[in-house]
């Protein structure tokens, strides 16, 4: 079942310091159950923001999880989320900056994925943005997203948002999917080869893991570009035993558990098709 889900985050204080200018970028600071400078969409009967002890660095960290709400406006629709964060203020700064890094985890269900923004203007008047689309992350791993400018003047404000997201479902997405955010940092490096490590340039068909198998394996998988994705099992003699994936996915980094229960021992292959990328894989199941 899938929950519509939204996150945002405003900062709402303003820092003097050329790096680390994010105010409480460590989210060591709370007060009532929010973390200090910050604007969530936390409400009385829905905590979606909470204070986690799973910590990059320092005592805490933060934590945004999906949880089901029912509205009882919108009975049959079935469950939402809340969206009511305030992007209006943002927070001052002084300096034109280069790139947003920080660290994060996810724990994602159903393909959600983590959506980092970030806009810096002078005034009301937008002059840089930047975002990430970031993928799963058993722990703590770096991002660092690159500032775009469109105007040479040195912007005085700076809004930074967090998102889970299903970039197939929209807003549509699962329960029970987390991530958690420490250690931001607005910074004067560029991060252009940091970016492309991040986000896939290339189509890639990784081996399944474990091979041999019994009865299931995961099949991972990167594409470059947005578009609909085939993922099928096929036998030695060329029968179709299985529809793993087949849907419209924006470009990542994917996986995916098969379980061949109720399949003969012997060997199978995966075949994958993206646009006009194909590649096919063997593997063996071993009962």
């Amino acid at each position: 079942m899938k929950y519509i889900y939204t996150l945002l985050l405003t900062l709402l204080i303003s820092f003097s310091l050329l790096r680390s200018q994010v105010p409480n970028e460590g989210f060591e600071n709370w007060t009532d159950g929010e973390p200090d400078f910050w604007t969530t969409n936390n409400a009385d009967t829905l905590i979606t923001i909470t204070q986690s002890n799973s910590s990059h660095s320092g005592s805490s960290a933060l934590k945004g999880e999906c949880i089901p709400y029912f509205p009882p406006f919108l009975p049959v629709m079935g469950p939402i989320g809340i969206c009511d964060g305030d992007t209006d203020d943002g927070f001052p700064i002084e300096f034109r900056y280069n790139s947003l890094k920080g660290f994060y985890k996810l724990n994602s269900q159903g393909g959600d994925q983590l959506f980092i923004t970030l806009w810096v203007s002078v005034d009301t008047q937008a002059i840089g943005v930047g975002s990430i689309l970031i993928n799963n992350a058993a722990s703590y791993t770096e991002f660092a997203i690159p500032i775009t400018y469109i105007d040479p003047a040195t912007p005085n404000k700076c809004i930074i948002s967090f998102q889970i997201i299903n970039p197939v479902g929209g807003i549509n997405v699962t329960l029970g999917s987390e991530m958690y955010l420490d250690d931001l940092e607005l910074s004067m490096d560029m991060v252009s080869d940091v970016e492309a490590e991040l986000q896939p340039f290339a189509f890639q068909l990784e081996q399944n893991y474990p091979n041999p198998f019994n009865p299931s394996t995961k099949i991972s998988w990167q594409s470059a570009v947005s578009g609909h994705q085939t993922l099928k099992i096929y036998d030695v003699l060329g029968n179709e035993v299985a529809t793993l994936i087949d849907e419209y996915r924006v470009a990542g980094n994917y996986e995916i558990d098969f379980d061949a229960t109720g399949l003969s021992s012997g060997v199978y292959f995966y075949k994958l098709i993206i646009a006009d990328y194909s590649s096919t894989k063997k593997m063996i199941l071993m009962k």
